[in-house]
């Protein structure tokens, strides 16, 4: 996830400083070039194309072009208050008193141990009824535990408990 959200900021940054170059005015040259207005943190230097360099009866120098780079605000904003989803699918007892989020849609399963907590006692209460589904095809697990599945069928909030143990499962609307 987090390499894909820095190659959109990239490929962001890379088509703004494009547009800008595209519709700033002349550029210019090195070899004529004042001290920049930016400071050089904000500037990048670019080889001349050779249709932007000058032309003269002299031999063509190795000029190079100074475009500014895009202001953070020239970037546009992505929603970073939008919640993360949990990327951990197998619930045990090291997670009591978790919380997970998942869209519609996802699947987990829960690991318990049987003596500690007995498959009679676990409940399941969601607001509204119906946010999760049960899956029958379960793993295998050693004869002390067992295991349940399942599949989050519609935006809502569910605890998940037996005896001491409880954790929290929201299921979102998939976007």
């Amino acid at each position: 996830m987090c390499k894909k959200f820095m190659s959109v900021i990239l490929v962001m940054v890379t088509l703004t400083a494009c547009q800008q170059a595209a519709s700033a005015p002349t550029p210019t040259t090195l070899a004529t070039a004042t001290k920049p207005a930016v400071s050089p943190m904000a500037t990048r230097t670019v080889p001349a194309p050779a249709a932007m360099t000058p032309t003269s009866t002299a031999a063509p120098s190795p000029a190079a072009t100074v475009m500014p780079m895009p202001s953070p605000t020239s970037v546009p904003l992505i929603n970073l208050t939008a919640r993360a989803y949990s990327q951990q699918y197998e619930i045990t007892e090291k997670d009591n008193g978790k919380e997970f989020v998942y869209p519609e849609t996802s699947r987990f399963q829960m690991i318990l141990d049987q003596g500690r907590y007995p498959k009679e006692n676990f409940k399941v209460d969601c607001n509204p009824e119906g946010v999760l589904g049960g899956i029958s095809n379960l793993p295998s697990v050693p004869r002390s535990h067992y295991a349940l599945r399942y599949e989050g069928v519609k935006p809502g909030k569910c605890t998940l408990t037996d005896k001491d143990f409880s954790v929290n499962v929201e299921i979102t609307k998939l976007d």
